[in-house]
């Protein structure tokens, strides 16, 4: 937020025959908060106030581009894809110096997951954006932080600080808050919960024991956070296409609510200005990605394997009415260690001693598939 300018400055008031210094940078201190700056944009007269919209647009195309371009990156990873579910992997990277979202408790930031079939049919959407500008699934007090999200009913990822008071209840209200019940905003890149200021910093609830908060492959200070959406499939097949958003909101409704339950003209009178603004999230970054789900209705009736973990390493493959042609079973390193031709339409199979994840190959006369078993 200082960028450098192109000329010297002449930088003691009032002796404007000194030479200029050079190099020197303005200070666009902008944060990220358009909603108030949109909100007094439009009623300067009404709040009686000195700047003009040319002014309050120039913050705001500001605000915009830091939110948009320098706080953060959103990617998606793609995962396994098997008979019954689609993982993929949402990587989000702070780059701001502080956490995200940061400044006035009120702050939050969300992330919106769609996955779309081939003819744009939603088959999985966590984190829409309601018409009354709230996060569809939220919980009505608050909602905690996830690894893994397979319910896009009720499961949404928010980075947010959730303030209690001294008898534990959630309160927006600064003067009652006593501890944090959660704080799960980004980092920044090289945060560590070894630092000697960490007390005052630190990361709240289920954030704290999350491997994929702040760390890639265990090492810390990233400054990302990996969630992992685990799609429920029912069948489906084809093309499909996952997007996934960052959106950041700087008053949601929810914080409003202790406020506007208050009846006082003051307040009376913001609430009227806010809900004709609207508080609209501001999208800060997406990305877009296609995958195909080749034969996933067809091959999820291929055959059944059971029981899946094994105790003693013998399962059971039923293929129904169809003959099994053969069963080739893998290490991880992909090394074939058995292989049978039953020609009958269910075999066990006796996995090695080594407990561990395998993957069995499965033929039938109607196809083929693997699956992953694994031994105690």
């Amino acid at each position: 937020h200082m960028p450098k300018t192109e000329e010297p400055i002449i930088i003691a008031s009032g002796y404007d025959w000194r030479p200029g210094r050079e190099p020197c940078a303005q200070h666009w201190l902008v944060g990220g908060n358009t909603f108030m700056l949109e909100l007094m944009k439009n009623r300067i007269d009404e709040l009686g106030l000195t700047a003009n919209e040319e002014h309050f647009q120039t913050v705001i195309d500001r605000t915009l581009d830091n939110l948009q371009n320098h706080t953060a990156d959103i990617e998606i990873i793609p995962g396994e894809i098997d008979a019954d579910t689609a993982r993929y992997t949402v990587r989000i990277t702070n780059k701001a110096g502080h956490k995200m979202p940061s400044g006035d408790p009120a702050r939050r930031a969300f992330v919106e997951f769609v996955m779309t079939d081939e003819d744009g049919n939603e088959v999985f959407h966590s984190g829409r954006i309601n018409p009354d500008f709230e996060v569809q699934g939220q919980n009505a007090d608050w909602e905690p932080h996830y690894d893994i999200i397979s319910d896009d009913a009720n499961e949404v990822q928010i980075y947010e600080m959730v303030m209690g008071d001294v008898i534990g209840n959630v309160t927006t209200v600064l003067e009652r808050a006593h501890h944090m019940i959660k704080d799960n905003r980004l980092v920044p890149t090289g945060f560590s919960t070894t630092h000697a200021a960490y007390d005052t910093t630190m990361i709240v609830g289920a954030a704290a024991n999350d491997p994929n908060f702040n760390a890639i492959n265990g090492l810390e200070g990233t400054g990302t956070d990996d969630v992992h959406y685990h799609i429920p499939l029912s069948g489906i097949s084809g093309d499909v296409t996952v997007t996934a958003r960052f959106w950041y909101q700087s008053l949601p409704p929810k914080w409003n609510e202790e406020m506007f339950a208050m009846d006082h003209p003051l307040i009376n009178s913001f609430e009227e200005m806010y809900w004709q603004e609207g508080p609209d999230p501001v999208q800060v970054a997406s990305h877009t990605l296609n995958s195909t789900l080749l034969n996933v209705s067809e091959a999820s009736r291929l055959f059944s394997i059971s029981p899946n973990p094994t105790s003693n390493g013998f399962v059971q493959v039923n293929a129904g009415k169809d003959a099994i042609q053969f069963i080739k079973v893998y290490s991880l390193d992909g090394r074939i260690v058995e292989t049978l031709r039953p020609q009958t339409t269910q075999a066990t199979v006796k996995l090695p001693l080594i407990v561990g994840t395998y993957l069995l190959e499965v033929q039938t006369s109607r196809g083929r598939k693997v699956e992953r078993v694994i031994r105690r």
